[in-house]
Parts: C-alpha cells; structure tokens; sequence
C-alpha cells in the first residue's frame, strides 16, 4: 500500500482518485456524489440543499500496531498535512498506543419535589426491576447486540431535587437516541412507582464512562527539527504545555488545534462532532480552570505525549447509512469499531496537537500554514483552477503570501494573454516583478512570459526581496537594484517634460519608462554575461518577431541567459501592445508618437550592443552608439504620452532635446568611471584618451562644442529643459567639469 501512497500530496486529484480506486474498488466515486437531494429534505428542516467540504486522507498512522489512512474532511488548509507529517515523525518510534473504556453513556432523568432521602432508598430498591423494565421495554434490540442499561444511581442536587442516572451500554452506537428513549421510558416508569414531579429526560453527552487514551513516546535524541536541537525541541513542548496550564487564553487555543483534527475525522465518518467538542470542553474544565486535553511529560529520556478524554462515536446506526461519503470513511477506515474509531479519532488530535507544537517552538506556525493556506488565498481572488498552483509557487517564491501577491500574478497572467490575439496555457509561466511604492503614483510592473525549458520563475525588484541572491537575479539584474530604480525615476520625475495639455495617465508614461529601462538594463546584463555577439542575434530575432530562430539562440544556454531574453522579448511585446493601445485616430500623430518610441528603443538596443563590440572606426561612432545607453530621448517621449494636443514639431523637439542630454550624460559618465578607476570597455573617455592623451579639458571642450553646435536654434522650452538637466547633472556626477 506503501508504495502507492508515496508522494501522495504531490499527485493531482485525478491521480488520488485513480490509487483510491484502486485500493479500494467498492468506492465508485461516493464522496463527489454525497447524498442526493431528497434524502438531504428528509434528514432536516426546510431544507434548500446541500454544502460541501474537501475529504483528504491523513496518511502514516500506526496505532495499536495496525496502519490506518484516515478520512478527514475540513475546510482548513494544512491539518490533513500536519497530522499526516506528524503522524509519520511518531510511526517510525513505534506509533501511537490506545484504548477505550466500555461503550458507556449516561442518561438524567431529573426528579423534583422529593425528599432525597427517602427517595434514594426507594429506588435502590426498586433498581434491579428498572433495570431489567428498562431493557426489556426499551432497549430490547440493544440487549441482544450485547448493551443495554447497566446501572441506575440517584444523585441529590438540593434538598428536593435531585437527578436519576442511567449508565447505557450503547455497544457500536452514538447511543443518543437510544438513551433518551430509555430515559423517557423510565421517567413514566418512576413517577407511577414514586411522589415526585419529573422534569428533564435526556442523555448527557459528557460521557465520562466513555472514555479514550492514546500515547506516543519519542526517544529525545530523536526531537531535531528544523536546525534547532533535540533538547531545544523537547524543552519547547515542555514549555508549551506549561504555558498552556497557565493561560485559559493560550489553553483554549491549545485545545482547538487538537479538535482541528478530531473534528475532521469526526466530520468524515459522519459523528455528531458537537458532541465530541461539548465532551470535550466540559473535560478540560473538570478541575474548576480550563485546562489542555492533553500532556507532556519526560520519563526516562523520552517525550511522552498523552490524551484522555472522553468521547462517544458510532459506527452503527443513526445518519451513518444516509450518506455514501460516510460508508466510504468506513470503508477506508476498515470498518472499525467504535471504540476503534474513537482510538483513531483520539490519535489525530494528539498527532495535529504535535505538529503544532513542534512548528511553533521552531519556524513558527505562520510559515506553514499559510503556505498551505495559499491555495485558498489563490481560489478567493478568482484564480482560474488550472493555474492555482502556479499562483501558490509564485506567492512562495516573492515570499509573500496574500490576496495582493496573488492578484499581482493575476495581472500578469491576464496581460500575457489578453496582449495576444490566440493564447492557450501550457507550461507554468515565469515572472518578474517589480515594485516601487515610493514612486509617485506608486507603481508595479508584473509581466508574466514563457520559456522554452524553464517554468515557475519568478524574480522580484523589491525593498525586501526574497530569491536575489538566485543567479539569474545577481547576473541580470545587478546593476538594477531598487534604490537604483526609484532614484533613477526619481531623478528623471525632476527633468521630465511636462504636457501643455496634460492626460489623465501618468501611469503608462511611467510604466513605459518602466519597461525601456527594463529592455535596455537587461540587455547590458546579457552583453556583459552571455556576449555581444549572441546577444545581438538574439535582439535582431526578437525585433523581426522570429520566434523559432530566438529557441535556436538560446539553446543550450543557462537559464539565466533563456530567462534573460525570453523576458526581453516579452518586455518588447508589452511595450508594443500598449502603444497600440494608445494609438487612436481622436489624438492626432499619436501613431507618429508610438513608431518615435520603438524606433528609439531599437536605436538603444542597437547602440547598446554596437558599442560593446569593440569594433568602432573612430571616437565619433563610439559616441553615437554609446550615448544611446542614457535613453535620454526614449524618456521624453514616453513623457510626450501625457500630451493631448501632440505635433510633428513637440516630437521633434523632445527627440533634440534628448539627444543633446544623452551626448551631455555619457561624457559625464565615463569620464567618472574611469577618474574611479573603471575603465571598462566601452568608455568615451577611454576611447578619446587612447586618440587624444589624457586630457580632461580637451575632452570636455570638445563635448561642450558639439553641444553648442546642436543647442544654438532651440526655443526657450528646449533650454529650460536642458539647463534643468544640467544642474541634476552636476551633482550627480560632481567629480567632472562642469559643462
């Protein structure tokens, strides 16, 4: 049985139903069917249909030397596993050991206006005949299945009051029913036999007759978990259960991860679970102080763990037969008795009471529950089924688990495929997320992409990042840190062009700034990484849409490279899609506009990879390559998507007044780099000292007469726009000249 259930929790639902079905054949499917709708109008009031919860198995429990998968049906994540987890940890130090008391419950029967006294001695008697009245009239099919009343006690409340109780040995029955028929039966019995007035008749459900033990022990070596020690591992569950004792607060919560468990159990078999809760409660505050239900203790080098409560279950009779989700749980379970199921239900509650235990004293609690939790944070914004698990990975890997992250993948997903005109999901989609709530407005880039061999990555530009020590996040993005990013937007917020006659979408200007910055970092990584030479095969592919001839690219590259440009390609994507989104006949050249913008980025792009070759003929052709990297032009026009009245002229304009910027900025630049020591190639100034000597003035005098050349016919916007540059310029790079 062992080897089919090996993995189970990595198995799809179709997959678990297949091995159900074949280790147990007489299923056929009844916990998707449940009860139909007219046996569900039978079984209460006014009813209007019917509700569901999942039924998962809890796996590796070994009690009184016998295994057992256990059928548990709730609606919160991580019990079935934590049970299961635990349940293993204590199956290889020899499992759980349990037993029960006779199936005992206990009917009242309350008696008034009494001298107590002298009714005590009248019913004992009279309590053999009762007794034998009571079996013979009201139990008899009870008595010939080996039960039925075996005692009947008075107990005094007042001086006039008292209480009549029945002990009833309910054999594999709840017995509810049984002993408030019994208990209706003797009340008319007692008041023809005595002067008294009868008040309640009914059964008690804390059944302290009918109790359940169960026990594991593990030796303390063998506590380590998590990196923490065996002995910091058992001094923890000490503790625990010591705080437990202390605190009603902290014992209530105790308590109600134990009865996480029983409950499921209970829910699965069909019990009446309040009962078992009420019993339960009603035990730990025997004492006088709500106490935990279980103990801990250490005896002779092991941690012991123990439960006794009481409970009353049944395997016969009932709703049991109504519903076929109920006869599967027995089916499963092997048709237990029902002191062996109470023993079973007894076992999980100490097995998800450890569980928790041991995740709170070491990673804590939240850790794995909520990453079990996820599926439902994932099923609650709406996540399609079939990419719910996708959304979980990429909740675990940004390291935040909630309803925003998962909605984040959402988005991405939704882009992904509403930018194509024909979209079928297959293989797990890859992600980069970046996010910069210090930006005004705060803003978020999520961008979701597929990959020929990689699937389920997701790297993340964040405050607090979880997986940038990855390497496909230290060789493409390490130049492009957080603070970079929200000081480089910052930096171009303050030289921005600002709309005569301003749109309401700031957002797209600043997430298209987004996505070249993105386009041109990556692309510099890529260079510096992977090559020149195949990094501009694979642009020149990704440019002319040559999908086949970019999987020929990148074949037999490492991730980071197939990760690299395959997000290139889809940043290049997007960008296009909302260009032609903005593109609309009611703005006029605004088709003019968004053509401006990628033939820009192709000029950033190319300057970027022409530049890096080492080929240049002279200073100048370096310069005309090299100053594309600044991307001065490219944001202006981005900031030009703000316009509602765009001309020819504006375009043109913004396109000079980059290009002046761009030229201005690289010669600040890479004389910086190389003054710090960096003389990396490509570097402008590199190139001209290995021409011209090292010769800052001429360099910069240089520079500053092409920069008059090109700045003597600009208006007054263009010079503003430029002397705003100039002066951020300054300070940034505050080791040249000023220009």
């Amino acid at each position: 049985m062992q080897r089919y259930l090996f993995d189970f929790h990595k198995k799809t639902i179709q997959e678990r139903m297949q091995i159900l079905q074949l280790l147990y054949p007489q299923m056929n499917g009844s916990y998707n069917e449940g009860m139909d709708l007219k046996t569900a109008d039978l079984m209460i009031e006014n009813c209007i249909g019917k509700m569901s919860l999942p039924v998962g198995l809890g796996l590796n429990f070994l009690i009184n030397s016998k295994e057992y998968i256990v059928p548990m049906s709730t609606e919160e994540p991580s019990i079935v596993a934590a049970a299961s987890a635990a349940a293993k940890f204590i199956k290889e130090h020899g499992g759980f050991k349990a037993s029960c008391t006779a199936p005992l419950m206990i009917g009242q029967i309350q008696i008034l206006d009494i001298d107590c006294i002298e009714f005590n001695q009248s019913l004992q008697e009279k309590k053999l005949s009762l007794i034998k009245q009571a079996n013979t009239l009201y139990c008899q099919r009870m008595v010939a299945r080996g039960g039925g009343v075996t005692d009947l006690n008075f107990q005094s409340l007042s001086q006039t009051s008292g209480v009549v109780e029945i002990k009833v040995n309910v054999g594999e029955a709840m017995g509810a029913n049984i002993v408030n028929t019994i208990c209706e039966g003797l009340a008319g019995d007692l008041i023809k036999l005595f002067p008294c007035r009868i008040g309640l008749k009914i059964l008690s459900n804390f059944c302290t007759e009918r109790r359940v033990i169960s026990e594991y022990k593990i030796p303390l070596d063998k506590l380590t978990y998590k990196n923490l020690s065996s002995q910091d591992i058992s001094k923890g569950f000490i503790e625990s259960y010591d705080f437990a004792r202390q605190s009603v607060y902290r014992a209530c919560t105790h308590n109600k991860g134990i009865l996480n468990g029983m409950q499921a159990v209970g829910v699965a078999t069909g019990q009446d679970t309040r009962a078992i809760e009420a019993a339960a409660h009603t035990w730990a505050s025997r004492s006088g102080k709500y106490q935990p239900l279980n103990d801990y203790y250490i005896e002779d080098n092991y941690l012991i763990g123990r439960i006794e409560l009481p409970m009353a279950v049944g395997t016969k009779g009932g709703a049991l037969r109504t519903n076929p989700s109920y006869v599967s749980s027995a089916y499963i379970l092997g048709h237990p008795s029902s002191s062996e199921l109470a023993m079973i239900i007894a076992s999980v509650g100490l097995a998800c009471n450890f569980a928790a235990i041991r995740a709170m004293v070491s990673e804590g609690i939240q850790k794995g529950h909520m990453g079990l939790h996820a599926k439902n944070i994932a099923i609650a914004v709406g996540v399609p089924n079939e990419i719910v698990q996708e959304v979980v990975e990429y909740m675990k890997q940004r390291g935040n688990i909630s309803q925003q992250t998962a909605l984040d993948y959402l988005a991405a997903h939704h882009l992904h495929a509403k930018s194509r005109k024909k979209y079928t999901i297959t293989a797990s989609l890859n992600t980069f997320y970046a996010n910069f709530p210090d930006c005004t407005p705060p803003l978020k880039l999520s961008i979701a992409f597929h990959c020929p061999k990689i699937h389920g990555m997701h790297i993340v530009i964040d405050k607090n990042p979880q997986n940038d020590a990855s390497k496909i996040h230290s060789l493409l993005f390490s130049r492009s840190s957080y603070t970079w990013v929200t000081s480089f937007l910052s930096m171009l917020n303050q030289i921005r062009f600002h709309p005569r006659l301003p749109r309401t979408n700031k957002e797209l200007q600043i997430k298209m700034k987004l996505l070249c910055i993105w386009l041109n970092e990556i692309l510099i990584n890529l260079i510096v990484s992977w090559g020149s030479e195949k990094s501009e095969k694979a642009i020149e592919a990704i440019l002319d849409g040559n999908v086949s001839s970019i999987e020929h690219i990148v074949s037999g590259s490492e991730e980071y490279v197939e990760y690299g440009v395959y997000l290139v390609m889809e940043l290049w994507h997007i960008l296009n899609y909302h260009l032609d989104a903005f593109v609309t006949a009611a703005l006029p050249c605004s088709d003019t506009l968004a053509n401006a913008i990628r033939d820009e980025i192709r000029k950033v792009l190319k300057g970027n990879l022409k530049a890096s070759c080492g080929k240049m003929k002279d200073f100048a052709e370096l310069l005309m390559y090299r100053k594309k990297q600044m991307c001065a032009t490219l944001m202006y026009l981005c900031d030009c998507l703000g316009e509602a009245k765009i001309d020819l002229e504006l375009i043109e304009e913004l396109m000079q007044v980059g290009e002046v910027l761009e030229i201005l900025s690289s010669a600040r630049r890479d004389f910086n780099k190389v003054f710090k020591g960096d003389r990396t190639n490509p570097n402008l100034y590199a190139c001209w000292s290995s021409l011209n000597g090292n010769n800052p003035a001429k360099y910069f005098d240089h520079f500053n007469e092409l920069v008059k050349n090109q700045t003597k016919n600009f208006n007054t916007t263009q010079m503003s726009l430029i002397k705003k540059a100039e002066s951020l310029l300054n300070v940034y790079y505050d080791i040249a000249p000023k220009l």
